[in-house]
């Protein structure tokens, strides 16, 4: 028995052997240790990576300063149901709702104010340009504007009695509108005049976004995704394979993006949309609300006060050794202090020879704590000479798994990097 030392924290650049290339596993999704609420949450946004709010039912705005670590709860009017929460900068931001609410903040969301929309249909969705320039649109084909801060609103020409349950602007001027029955229209004056678009779906889309001023993703009920490259002139469908409702599609760059669904649904690609790859979501609650900031600060809020952080901790070690006779054993994992473990929580190094299967894994090592640094473990090197052999790390509290790396006893040693994002399996 050989005893070697892992070694825990944020180093990258490390020695791994030859079979070994950068191996991205499919990251998923952690919930806070602490619940925030047990309302249903119907939206979530980010202002930077610390600064966020959460809105949904009984009136309530939750709000972080720490990135999702702690939440305050500010019931603003219990009889309404919130739909959506956007900010246009650190000051400005708006909520809208049930009968036609909307409220405003001009102070970071430390009090809202309500605004006189001019209708009583519930307004579901927001999108804020700037601190004077709100578009908002809800049931019954309303499409709101104001350009002075929510002093008035006015009721844009939408040409249809359609629940309309997304808007999204790539400026002041030029946005998408889209909802019931499939129905999509396209504006360029701002909102004074929409064309319809024909998207060849009938179910009803509830979330459009647009990556760049050519590409343009939309999903909805049934399971549907169609997908533009001209500036959303025309549309092709995307089969997914399934039909479940599809609430929120989001893209961080060309190539990754995310969409969530009812039933806790979460797929993510990584080829710009050619492929969808279900993640492990954890749950089962319907997902209503999704916000990307970045590749690192991606949430998802739904049913029941579900809140889902997309956990990517990156773990890089080098293989030296495994290898008979090598010298120090070390494994880097980066940001174990940036999630919420509990201090009951144990790390755990397993090792085995069947990649799909860990049941009958040895456990090499262990660490108890909310953070790790440095573990020892007793690797067997005689029972693994010339075998291919697979490593993972887990806990319990929150539950994760990373997914398996492989490990090539006895074999050389090449300087190359390798990233590794830890699978979370959070409980409801």
């Amino acid at each position: 028995m050989k005893k070697v030392l892992l070694n825990i924290c944020k180093i990258l650049t490390v020695f791994v052997l030859l079979m070994a290339g950068t191996y991205t596993a499919q990251a998923q999704w952690i919930k806070p240790l602490h619940s925030v609420t047990d309302k249903d949450i119907n939206s979530v946004f980010f202002l930077n990576k610390s600064q966020g709010w959460l809105t949904g039912a009984g009136g309530q705005v939750c709000s972080t300063q720490d990135a999702g670590l702690t939440w305050q709860i500010n019931t603003i009017n219990k009889s309404v149901e919130f739909f959506d929460i956007k900010f246009a900068s650190k000051s400005a931001g708006w909520l809208v709702g049930s009968n036609g609410k909307i409220f405003a903040s001009n102070d970071g969301g430390i009090t809202w104010q309500e605004q006189t929309s001019g209708v009583k249909e519930s307004l579901l969705t927001i999108n804020a340009i700037d601190d004077l320039t709100c578009y908002v649109s809800g049931e019954s084909g309303v499409i709101l504007k104001t350009s002075d801060g929510g002093l008035s609103w006015k009721k844009l020409k939408s040409n249809t009695f359609y629940t309309l349950q997304t808007l999204y602007f790539i400026d002041a001027n030029t946005g998408w509108v889209a909802g019931e029955g499939g129905f999509m229209a396209h504006t360029k004056d701002g909102g004074s005049t929409w064309q319809e678009i024909k998207t060849g779906v009938s179910h009803a889309i509830t979330s459009v976004f647009f990556f760049s001023n050519d590409q343009g993703w939309a999903v909805g009920e049934g399971g549907t995704m169609i997908y533009s490259a001209d500036a959303g002139k025309t549309w092709a469908s995307r089969s997914l394979g399934f039909r479940n409702t599809l609430s929120a599609v989001r893209f961080v760059d060309q190539k990754n993006g995310w969409i969530i669904g009812n039933w806790g649904t979460i797929l993510q690609t990584r080829d710009a949309g050619i492929t969808w790859h279900l993640q492990n979501s954890g749950t089962d609650y319907g997902l209503q609300g999704m916000f990307t900031l970045d590749s690192q600060n991606i949430w998802a809020v739904g049913h029941g006060g579900m809140v889902l952080k997309h956990a990517t901790l990156q773990i890089s070690y080098p293989a030296d050794g495994f290898i008979a006779g090598g010298t120090s054993q070390k494994i880097l994992l980066k940001n174990t202090e940036a999630y919420q473990f509990s201090n009951e929580n144990v790390f755990m190094v397993e090792l085995s020879t069947d990649k799909y299967n860990f049941t009958n894994a040895r456990l090499i090592g262990s660490h108890k704590g909310s953070s790790v640094e440095e573990i020892s473990c007793d690797i067997p090197l005689q029972e693994y000479t010339d075998r291919k052999a697979f490593i993972r790390i887990r806990t319990n509290q929150p539950t994760f798994v990373s997914e398996t790396i492989p490990i090539d006893i006895n074999k050389s040693i090449v300087d190359v990097k390798v990233t590794m994002p830890i699978t979370i399996n959070a409980d409801k």
